[in-house]
């Protein structure tokens, strides 16, 4: 008897929708015909048999819904026919069902958080040294050493700032993980990537565990932004005030400092990524 799947026939379906978009889908398919030697090559066989839909496949009525679950149980007194139950979920909503190395549409898709830092900076938001001008009072009563004087001072401002983190997660086939983590981890955006510039990114974390067999593994890469670049400044600090002097030369009296690695991120991880 030929192998043969035939859909929905087992009422056992369901759906759900949230806010007119389909999150989650549920289906059956019944699996006739199978015939192998013991009972666990016959549950191989149905997840096998043509017309079962494979990971990571997509319906055209639902194309935000990505197949994350498989599961066949051989129906009683019959060791030819099998049940398999697939379990569609939405892609954003469980982003370590996405395929990284043939991703659903072309791109990863990843999530976005954020906390808010207390930094410090000697530059304001163009990137120019922060200066101060105060003129001293010229009644030499109430100023004695500095009567009429105009002072001018660099100065350090604390202030807060979003850290903005884009985590992507997915299933790879790769050799070596490890060796991906190591070219990635604490290195930052060659060139411009997510949408931001050069030097704005950096990859803060990678983890991967074991999914399937060969190389297969579940990663999910984390890069954190700083909109005035990773690139540390260093400030010149006049000796007498512990403080920048004024008129500092950008290059000169003050540099940015490229200490962190650069790297393709799109070329390293090899996938492109949504906004990238």
């Amino acid at each position: 008897m030929a192998v043969g799947a035939h859909i929905d026939l087992v009422e056992d379906l369901e759906m759900v929708e949230e806010a007119g978009a389909l999150v989650y889908l549920k289906r059956k398919i019944r699996v006739v015909g199978l015939q192998a030697s013991t009972d666990y090559q016959v549950l191989y066989a149905a997840l096998a048999a043509s017309g079962v839909p494979a990971y990571g496949s997509t319906l055209v009525s639902a194309p935000n819904l990505s197949l994350a679950k498989r599961s066949v149980k051989l129906i009683d007194g019959d060791k030819g026919v099998c049940d398999v139950t697939l379990e569609y979920d939405h892609l954003m909503r469980n982003p370590q069902v996405q395929d990284l190395d043939s991703p659903q549409f072309g791109l990863v898709v990843g999530e976005v958080s954020a906390t808010l830092d207390q930094v410090k900076s000697n530059l304001d938001g163009d990137g120019n040294p922060i200066e101060l001008t105060h003129v001293y009072s010229e009644d030499v009563a109430v100023e004695p050493e500095w009567p009429g004087i105009t002072k001018k001072q660099g100065c350090e401002i604390e202030y807060h700032q979003p850290n903005i983190t884009l985590k992507y997660q997915g299933v790879k086939t790769i050799a070596m993980p490890w060796l991906l983590a190591r070219a990635l981890i604490g290195t930052i955006n060659a060139r411009a990537w997510s949408g931001s510039d050069p030097h704005t990114w950096m990859c803060t974390n990678v983890t991967r565990i074991p999914h399937d067999l060969p190389n297969r593994y579940e990663f999910q890469f984390e890069f954190q932004y700083r909109p005035d670049t990773w690139n540390p400044t260093a400030v010149f600090q006049d000796e007498r005030t512990n403080a920048p002097p004024p008129g500092l030369v950008e290059g000169v009296g003050y540099k940015y400092i490229r200490k962190h690695p650069e790297v393709d991120f799109e070329a390293i991880m090899g996938m492109r990524v949504q906004g990238g």
